[in-house]
């Protein structure tokens, strides 16, 4: 059992400091600091409603301005009109990894070896994919302690 708490920390250490590495370096901003944008983006798509870019910009922006529900909206649409879309799989998974859906977000991070060597979004979706495997293997352990610590009591 000591041993066991010993790894954890040491996992949990290990994800802290690959989480500070891997954190984006864009700071977000209020949706309504984006409101030019979101109209430009809103006539776009109402000039032309298969308008991918639109779609998709709009679903990052929702994404930036912690607006997940939305974003989710325009980055499906965005998915299905071009699943290989870097910027459209990058941050659709964040999304989906916002929303608790881990298991859907690290099927589109995976993606990211099949992006250009040079992709922002391909260093982006592999640095979110170890960290959220890493992040799901701490959480088992946990629950596996938990589970361990419950057999003992009893």
């Amino acid at each position: 059992m000591n041993m066991l708490v010993k790894y954890s920390s040491a996992i949990a250490i290990s994800l802290a400091f690959i989480g500070l590495n891997c954190a984006t370096m864009n700071q977000q901003r209020s949706a309504s600091s984006y409101s030019r944008e979101i109209q430009e983006l809103k006539s776009a798509l109402q000039a032309n409603p298969n308008n991918f870019e639109a779609m998709r910009d709009l679903g990052a922006i929702y994404y930036d301005s912690q607006q997940t529900k939305l974003a989710l909206n325009f980055l499906i649409k965005a998915f299905k009109k071009n699943p290989k879309d870097p910027k459209c799989l990058a941050y659709l998974g964040m999304t989906l990894e916002a929303q608790q859906k881990h298991d859907l977000a690290l099927k589109l991070y995976k993606r990211y070896s099949k992006l250009p060597l040079l992709s922002s979004y391909r260093k982006l979706m592999q640095g979110r994919y170890y960290l959220l495997t890493r992040k799901m293997i701490h959480d088992q352990m946990r629950s596996l302690l938990a589970q361990e610590e419950q057999l003992g009591a009893t």
